[in-house]
């Protein structure tokens, strides 16, 4: 099994125990993504593979699956499960079948890494992002780009993050600009950006019910804002740029995760910092899922994947895989 520690909140982790495995992963842990059931962790290597994982003890099922010719930057499971978009650095998007590893689909287009890819949630389009600065706008099933969003209203800069509204209708975008844009798809339009972070936006997500935006930044902060831009809370728990925000399933709690190597748990309804874990090094993503009481997963730059398993136990245990 894998090393387990067991901390408090606030404490450092315990010395543990890394168990060799005969297929590994070797780098930055760039994105993180649970199963829809929530018994499956999918990990995103900086090595150019994406690898699926049990849960429980975080074993790699079979060996990391490799295609991409870059750093798998983004990876993403289909809303029905069957399967699983990845992003690169070699500026494709590629659509897998889960069950078997086979490569679907080639999304081609992008001139730049693609920094993140999300399904919008009827599952048959996806957005992308890209350091080519473009946001696109793809039919899955027939790989074809339908819509680009016009460059002169979008990001002056690299796009690092794409999120997707429950409602189909809305994305949002963050980039090196320092703003978050917030666009309506039906009309192609941008409704408005959200002025407030000092450093580029790395991380964006819509809250399940899709009235709020969480972001997080390289000015260390991580912000929540509501549909109209106003700003409902600044988190400024961190002391070096916040590279993954999430909010949970339920809503109930926003995630963070930090070049400072923590990540840290808020309560949505009081905005109060209620959990901190520590990596062993920068974490670079963050996700959760609402099996088992709730689980929290971490990626961070050594390729250690931390996973949490139930999200309000006073004590949290990382499992370190």
């Amino acid at each position: 099994g894998a090393g387990v520690s067991s901390f408090a909140s606030n404490s450092s982790p315990q010395p543990e125990v890394h168990h060799q495995r005969e297929y590994m992963q070797y780098a930055d842990v760039n994105a993180l993504c649970f199963s829809p059931q929530g018994d499956v962790l999918v990990s995103a290597s900086q090595d150019t593979s994406y690898a699926l994982r049990s849960v429980d003890d975080g074993s790699i099922m079979g060996e990391p699956r490799r295609g991409h010719a870059g750093p798998v930057l983004c990876a993403e499971y289909h809303p029905e499960g069957s399967q699983l978009m990845t992003s690169s650095g070699d500026h494709q998007i590629k659509v897998w079948e889960v069950s078997s590893g086979r490569l679907l689909q080639t999304l081609r287009g992008h001139t730049a890494p693609v920094t993140a890819a999300r399904y919008m949630p009827d599952g048959a389009r996806a957005v992308s992002v890209s350091l080519d600065h473009s946001i696109r706008v793809w039919d899955v099933e027939t790989a074809r780009e339908t819509y680009r969003f016009p460059p002169h209203l979008g990001h002056m800069g690299d796009v690092r993050c794409v999120a997707t509204s429950p409602d189909n209708n809305v994305i949002v975008t963050g980039g090196h600009d320092s703003f978050v844009r917030v666009w309506d798809i039906r009309n192609k339009t941008l409704v408005r950006k959200l002025i407030g972070h000092m450093g580029h936006v790395l991380s964006c997500v819509f809250s399940p019910d899709g009235a709020t935006i969480a972001s997080g930044s390289e000015d260390s902060t991580a912000r929540l804002w509501n549909l109209n831009g106003y700003l409902v809370h600044k988190f400024d728990g961190h002391t070096a740029p916040v590279t993954c925000v999430d909010i949970t399933e339920s809503g109930r709690h926003i995630l963070t995760g930090s070049k400072d190597k923590h990540v840290a748990i808020y309560s949505a309804s009081t905005l109060r910092e209620v959990g901190r874990w520590v990596c062993e090094s920068a974490c670079g993503c963050i996700a959760s899922s609402s099996r088992n009481g709730g689980m929290i997963a971490a990626g961070d730059t050594t390729g250690i994947t931390y996973v949490l398993k139930s999200v309000l136990s006073p004590c949290g245990e990382w499992r370190h895989f």
